[in-house]
C-alpha cells in the first residue's frame, strides 16, 4: 500500500526538537522546489517471496544557527538492513514541505510447478500358443504369435506453483509409459512321428501406453503483504502531538463609516476585534512570538495598522486569542469597483514566527455593496398599443439610515425608455402619487424616503400610442438608483433594472371574416387521430372575429370523395393573431403567414376543441 504524508511547514520550525516515527520510502533526502522528501521503502520480493516491509524513519527539525535562517534535517532509518543516518541543512525561506512516503515491497511471483513424473511401462505380452504336433509327413505347425503389452501408466500431476504474488502454473504432466515388450511365441508342436515339429515364432511388440495426463495448474500464491501506514508525532519535552498547531484568524468585528451596517464601494472599514483560534494538535510554542501583518486584497485597501501586531503567550488546543483594536487603529477602505459589488470583503494577512510567514485571507463578514436594491418583479409586460399597462419595481434600503431629501445623501430614482422600433414620445409613465411623467426624456425622481431596513414596491403605468400603426413592437423599461458618494460630491450609480416590453395592435374594435382559398397554395397538414386520411390538403382556411371581441375564430376544410367537410370553430386570442393581421388587409395570400397561423395558432386551438378527426399536428403543415 502507498502512502505520503505531506507536512506543512508553517509553524514547525519551533525552537525545539520534534521527532517523527514513520515507515517510509530509501534513505535519502531529496530537495527540490522548496519540498523536502525522506524515502525507505522495503524491496520487492523475488519468485516466491513476500515483499520487504517499509522500515522506520526518526526525524529531527532544528534550527541551525542562532540567526534561524536555516533548519537541519537530520536523523535515521532502521530497518532489518540496520540503520542509516542522514543530515542535511536547508535554508528556511526556501523550504515549504517535508513529504515523508512509506510503500512496502511487492510480494514475488510464485515458481511454477515442477514437470510431473513419467508413466511406467505397460506390461509384457503374454506368450505365444504352443504348435500343434506334428504327424508324419508333415512338421508340427508354428506356436501362435505372443500378446501386446499393456498401456503404460499415466504420468503424474505437476506440483503446485510457489507462493508469491501470482500464483506459478502447474507441471506439465508426465510422458505415457512405453508399450510392454511382446510376449514370447508358443512352443513348438510335439512331434508324435518323426521328423519333430519346429517351435512357433514369438509373438510381436505389444504397442506403447499413451501419454499421461498433464499435471493441474498449482494454486495461486498468497499476496506480498503492504507497507504500513505512516505514523507521525510531534515530541515536545515530554509531551507527544499528533499534528502540530494550527491557527485561524476570524470572529472579526468591524464599524463601516457611517455605521449604516453597509460598507459601500470606497467607504472606510475599521477593525475592532478578531479572533485567533488554534484548531490544530499541539499548543502553540512557548518562547516564540507570531506576528501579524496586513496588507492590500482584491477587496479591502490597507488605509491604517498598529506598527506592529504580536502574540507572545501560549494558545492551547481549541483555545482562542483575541485581539482588540483601539478605533481608528487598523483600518481598510473598501475597493470601489464595480466588479466587486456583492462580493466578501476580504483582509490578507500575513502570520509570521520568526523567518516562517504565510498569507492568510481573513473573511471580514461584510460585504461590498450599495445601501439601495433595486429590482422588477414584473419580467415582462405584453399588451395593446394604447391600453394602461403595469410595471412594478421594489426599492429596498439595506441600511440602519433613513434615506430621504432631508438626508444629506438623499437618493434619486430615474426611468428611461428604451426601443429602437417604439419612439420615445409615444410613451408616458404615471408613478404611485398619480403624476404623469413623458419618457421623451430621463425622468429622475427625487422626493421618494425609505426608512432604514425596509422596503417599498413602486408599481409604474405606462401607456404606448402606436403613431407608426405598427402590428407589433418592443421595447424596454429601464428603472436605476443613484446616490451622493460619502467622500465626495460625486453621485454614483447603484443598480439598475429594465423590463421587456412588447406591444401588439389592438384588435379589438376590428370585425372582420375571410377565407382563403389554400387549395392552389397546395397546403398539406398533418392530422395524427384521423381514421382515413393522415395527410390532407387544406381546400379553405377561414378566419373571422366579431366586433370589440378578445376572441378570433379559426375553420379549416378539406375534401373528401369530392365532399368539402369542415372542421369545428376553434376559438384562439385576437392578440396572438394581431402581428399576422396583414393576412386580413393585403390582397391575395401570403403563404408564409399562413403557414405560420396554421402551425402555431390553429393547431392550438384545434387540439382545445379536441375532435381527434381535426387535431393538426404543431408544425406539420407545409407546401407540398
Amino acid at each position: 500500500m502507498f502512502y505520503q504524508k505531506p507536512l506543512s511547514f508553517r509553524f514547525l520550525l519551533l525552537a525545539m526538537l520534534f521527532s517523527f516515527s514513520f515507515i517510509v520510502e530509501a534513505s535519502i533526502i531529496n530537495f527540490q522546489n522548496g519540498n523536502a522528501t525522506i524515502s525507505a521503502s522495503g524491496y520487492d520480493g523475488n519468485a516466491s517471496e513476500d515483499g520487504d516491509n517499509a522500515g522506520n524513519i526518526e526525524v529531527t527539525l532544528s534550527y541551525s544557527d542562532s540567526t534561524k535562517s536555516a533548519v537541519r534535517i537530520e536523523g535515521q532509518i532502521t530497518n532489518y538492513r540496520g540503520n542509516t543516518p542522514f543530515s542535511q541543512i536547508i535554508p528556511l525561506a526556501s523550504l515549504e514541505r517535508i513529504y515523508l512516503y512509506a510503500r512496502g515491497g511487492d510480494g514475488g511471483k510464485g515458481e511454477d510447478g515442477t514437470r510431473g513424473r513419467d508413466g511406467n511401462s505397460g506390461s509384457n505380452g503374454s506368450d505365444g500358443q504352443d504348435g500343434r504336433n506334428g504327424c508324419p509327413p508333415g512338421d508340427g505347425s508354428n506356436g501362435s504369435d505372443g500378446s501386446n503389452g499393456s498401456d503404460g501408466s499415466y504420468g503424474t500431476n505437476g506440483t503446485n506453483g510457489g507462493d508469491g504474488a501470482t500464483g506459478g502454473s502447474g507441471g506439465r504432466g508426465g510422458s505415457g509409459g512405453d508399450g510392454g515388450r511382446a510376449g514370447q511365441g508358443g512352443s513348438g508342436g510335439r512331434n508324435t512321428c518323426n521328423p519333430q515339429g519346429a517351435n512357433g515364432n514369438d509373438g510381436t511388440d505389444g504397442r506403447s501406453g499413451r501419454s499421461g495426463d498433464d499435471g493441474r495448474n498449482g494454486t495461486d500464491g498468497r499476496s506480498g503483504y503492504d507497507g504500513s501506514n505512516g505514523r507521525s508525532s510531534i515530541t515536545s519535552g515530554t509531551n507527544t502531538y499528533s499534528k502540530a498547531y494550527n491557527l485561524v484568524i476570524d470572529a472579526v468585528k468591524s464599524i463601516d463609516a457611517n455605521n449604516d451596517g453597509v460598507l459601500e464601494p470606497g467607504e472606510d472599514l475599521t477593525v475592532t476585534q478578531m479572533t485567533l483560534t488554534n484548531n490544530g494538535g499541539m499548543p502553540t510554542s512557548l518562547g516564540q512570538t507570531l506576528n501579524l501583518l496586513f496588507k492590500n486584497s482584491s477587496t479591502l485597501i490597507l488605509k491604517k495598522t498598529p506598527t506592529s501586531i504580536s502574540v507572545n503567550e501560549v494558545i492551547p488546543v481549541n483555545g482562542t486569542k483575541v485581539l482588540t483594536f483601539v478605533s481608528g487603529e487598523l483600518v481598510f477602505t473598501a475597493v470601489k469597483d464595480r466588479r466587486y459589488v456583492g462580493s466578501a470583503a476580504t483582509m490578507l494577512a500575513n502570520v509570521a514566527v520568526n523567518s516562517v510567514n504565510y498569507d492568510e485571507s481573513v473573511n471580514s463578514s461584510r460585504a461590498v455593496r450599495w445601501p439601495i436594491l433595486v429590482s422588477s418583479t414584473t419580467k415582462q409586460v405584453s399588451g395593446y398599443f394604447g391600453s394602461n399597462q403595469v410595471v412594478n419595481f421594489k426599492l429596498q434600503n439595506l441600511g440602519t439610515l433613513e434615506l430621504s431629501p432631508k438626508s444629506e445623501r438623499g437618493f434619486v430614482v430615474e426611468f428611461a425608455w428604451n426601443s429602437s422600433t417604439i419612439a420615445a414620445t409615444d410613451v408616458m409613465m404615471t408613478i404611485p402619487d398619480g403624476r404623469v411623467f413623458p419618457l421623451a426624456h430621463t425622468v429622475a425622481i427625487s422626493n421618494l424616503s425609505l426608512s432604514e431596513l425596509s422596503s417599498m414596491d413602486f408599481p409604474v403605468t405606462l401607456t404606448i400610442k402606436n403613431s407608426a400603426a405598427q402590428l407589433q413592437a418592443d421595447g424596454s423599461l429601464q428603472m436605476v438608483t443613484r446616490l451622493k458618494d460619502l467622500n465626495s460630491d460625486e453621485i454614483n450609480t447603484l443598480s439598475t433594472s429594465a423590463t421587456p416590453i412588447h406591444q401588439v395592435m389592438d384588435l379589438r374594435p376590428v370585425k372582420f371574416d375571410k377565407t382563403f382559398d389554400t387549395k392552389s397554395a397546395n397546403i398539406e397538414c398533418y392530422f395524427p387521430q384521423n381514421k382515413v386520411f393522415k395527410n390532407l390538403n387544406l381546400a379553405q382556411f377561414r378566419i373571422w372575429k366579431s366586433i370589440n371581441s378578445d376572441v378570433i375564430n379559426f375553420q379549416i376544410y378539406h375534401k373528401v370523395l369530392f365532399k368539402l367537410k369542415s372542421s369545428p370553430n376553434a376559438p384562439g386570442a385576437a392578440f396572438d393573431f394581431a402581428p399576422f393581421y396583414g393576412l386580413i388587409t393585403k390582397k391575395g395570400v401570403d403563404t408564409k403567414s399562413l403557414l405560420d397561423v396554421l402551425n402555431t395558432q390553429v393547431a392550438d386551438a384545434l387540439l382545445k376543441v379536441g375532435d381527434k378527426d381535426w387535431i393538426i399536428s404543431a408544425g406539420s403543415c407545409k407546401v407540398k
